[in-house]
């Protein structure tokens, strides 16, 4: 653990948890208004993917899934205009890992592409 400059993985969605929240993501995502990247990584129709699920134990360190809704004042204020997105925690705070601009995006053929684009 020493040498990990992260001791966290925290990968923040572009929408709420709530089922209004979850409701209003799949009304908006179905008219062409509502779009987030992680989602599409990370759920098909019928919940998590395997791919995603095998991508987040692939790690050395925790990485949770958040909503904005779920996001304490800390990482709210730090992501506020940067989801969807992966961050990381290190002792001097949060860093962003990758956001939709720099390579959150679906990888053509196993489904998930988590890294920072080059």
């Amino acid at each position: 653990m020493a040498n990990r400059p992260y001791t966290e993985l925290v990968a923040i969605y572009h929408t709420n948890g709530t089922m209004a929240g979850e409701i209003s993501y799949i009304v908006g995502k179905l008219r062409g208004t509502a779009h987030c990247a992680l989602c599409d990584i990370s759920h098909g129709l019928l919940g998590e993917k395997k791919t995603f699920s095998a991508c987040k134990t692939a790690f050395d360190m925790p990485l949770r899934t958040l909503h904005l809704d779920e996001r304490d004042e800390d990482l709210r204020v730090f992501t506020e205009g940067k989801t969807p997105c992966v961050v990381g925690r290190s002792p001097s705070g949060w860093h962003i890992g990758i956001h939709q601009y720099s390579g959150l995006s679906m990888a053509p053929t196993s489904g998930v592409v988590l890294r920072p684009s080059t």
